[in-house]
């Protein structure tokens, strides 16, 4: 997932031990259904990712190996529980409409704006990033759409100006979206 600056959704998992003894540890590192006493481990993700370009240098690479065991092993993974996997639900995937303000969505969690805001930061989040994240993982799937332009893309993910898009997409993966195609 960060080699190629996208999250990698898990399908499915298998594991050749049993649900007993290992059920609550895989859980953690593998938030989707979990086959146990399989003849081999194994993980199940979209196919597609497999061709997705590498986005990070060797450099970012040499830092990022320096600290990847925090990010595996003691960083918490995002499940349905969490703020943003709850703000990421309402946002949905319909960009052409205009995106709920944070006031709208202090209403629907029934929370103040300070405490979304707070236990959005103990998420290491924000709303704006949980907002670009949703733009960008659509626009990387409607540019597995060869059928549309880039254009169609930018409108479809909520841009009403193309360069506006090609910029945002390049902050959020590094090239841009002529360039991830």
């Amino acid at each position: 997932a960060w080699m190629i600056n996208r999250p990698i959704e898990l399908i499915a998992a298998g594991c050749t031990g049993s649900a007993n003894e290992n059920k609550a540890g895989l859980q953690h590192f593998f938030p989707c259904p979990i086959e146990f006493e399989r003849s081999e481990n194994w993980l199940s993700f979209s196919a597609t990712l497999l061709v997705a370009p590498i986005a990070r240098t060797e450099e970012e690479l040499e830092v990022f190996l320096r600290v990847a065991p925090y990010f595996t092993v003691i960083k918490p993974v995002e499940n349905a529980q969490t703020i943003t996997a709850r703000i990421r639900k309402i946002i949905g995937d319909d960009f052409r409409e205009e995106l709920p303000t944070f006031e709208y969505l202090t209403g629907l969690l029934n929370m103040s704006a300070r405490t979304l805001r707070r236990r959005l930061d103990k998420e290491g989040s924000s709303y704006q990033r949980i907002k670009d994240n949703a733009r960008r993982d659509a626009a990387i799937s409607y540019l597995n759409n060869p059928a549309l332009t880039v254009s169609d893309v930018a409108e479809l993910v909520g841009f009403s100006d193309p360069s506006a898009f090609h910029r945002s997409f390049k902050r959020w993966t590094g090239v841009s979206p002529g360039g991830y195609r």
